[in-house]
């Protein structure tokens, strides 16, 4: 492992200075990595710092220096860094691993903003009609730096930093991202669904450093394996507005109660502040597939008595599988996943998202 050959089957965005898009940011990939691999660990009961209520690292240089513990993983939680700050750094501490990005053949994506759904009404508070809208930042502002998602080929140079770390887990964790999540920032409005071009890459070696970091820690109000349903859904409209009305659909399955519709696909803050939405939509890819996923936590202050994290997810299931053909539903412990239905046992869950046989 070394160099992965990364081909986009929808816009990437990956915000610079600014959240200028002129080139691809390695940053803005480093994010969406991170933001995977601590639900990774998270869903195995490994350590994760970090967030709201959650203590950051900070990396003890003299204690680390004192330890004699054989076990790496432990050492480095000794010396005050969670299995996720051991990668990806933390104060005082560098990530373990170099990345540096090639672009071989990439071309700006040109952005529809905004972007309608124009088959979809609603009344607002005040009683008038709305057509949902959804806005881009501008990309052809006259003398501003480029601002638009990229599309083509690009390489991912991994080298890692010292000889007990091997890049082949960065590669199994683009891999997992590939077949499951998206790349980069804005997965909300559809960007960063990838393909390897030089893989499938080996997801092993990820299995092993998670395995070798998991634990019985819980972690209830965060995203998780424990938490997150996956599909993919076989639609004859592909155009880029499809993704945009199926968010507005969505919204719609809760709009009886407010709280919960902001909650889980987000909204607009009068404060000026924004909630995401906690369930990503990709755009339309390939002969018409769309990813959709999302975390939805066991409890939150607006269910009430009303609602619990089975009743949203089911709302959300029934809806797609009555409009839609899904090639595949995979949630842990729970009926609706088609593959290893009711598997409460997260290292199993784990390997059959990998492709990893047992044994």
């Amino acid at each position: 492992m070394g160099n992965l050959d990364i081909k986009t089957l929808t816009p990437l965005w990956t915000g610079g200075v600014g959240g200028k898009v002129d080139r691809i940011h390695e940053t803005g990939l480093l994010g969406s990595m991170r933001w995977w691999y601590e639900a990774l660990v998270r869903g195995l009961g490994g350590e994760v710092h970090g967030g709201p209520g959650l203590d950051y690292c900070n990396f003890k240089a003299d204690q680390y220096r004192n330890f004699e513990i054989e076990n790496e993983t432990e050492y480095l939680r000794a010396a005050g860094l969670c299995d996720v700050c051991q990668i990806f750094g933390a104060t005082g501490w560098k990530r373990r691993f170099y990345l540096s990005i090639v672009e071989k053949d990439i071309k700006n994506e040109k952005i529809q903003h905004p972007i309608k759904a124009i088959q979809r009404k609603y009344t607002n508070d005040e009683g008038k009609e709305r057509i949902p809208t959804w806005y881009f930042p501008e990309s052809d502002l006259k003398g501003a730096p480029p601002n638009t998602p990229k599309t083509g080929t690009f390489e991912m140079q991994i080298q890692s930093r010292d000889h007990r770390f091997s890049p082949d887990i960065i590669g199994g964790l683009i891999q997992f991202i590939a077949d499951w999540g998206a790349l980069g920032a804005r997965s909300q409005m559809g960007f960063g669904i990838i393909e390897p071009v030089n893989g499938p890459f080996d997801t092993r070696p990820l299995y092993r450093r998670l395995v070798a970091a998991s634990g019985s820690r819980s972690y209830a109000g965060y995203p998780s394996l424990k938490n997150i349903f996956w599909t993919c859904i076989r639609t004859k409209k592909t155009g880029k507005e499809e993704t945009f009305n199926l968010k507005y659909d969505l919204r719609r399955l809760f709009s009886d109660d407010p709280k919960v519709r902001h909650f889980v696909m987000g909204t607009s803050l009068k404060s000026g502040e924004r909630m995401a939405s906690k369930v990503k939509i990709s755009r339309p890819y390939g002969d018409g597939r769309i990813r959709i996923w999302g975390w939805i936590p066991e409890k939150a202050n607006c269910y009430g008595k009303a609602w619990d994290r089975n009743r949203i997810v089911e709302r959300i299931y029934r809806y797609l599988t009555e409009k839609y053909n899904l090639e595949f539903w995979r949630e842990m412990d729970n009926s609706r996943d088609s593959v290893t239905p009711n598997t409460g046992d997260a290292r199993r869950f784990l390997q059959s998202l990998l492709g990893i046989k047992e044994g």
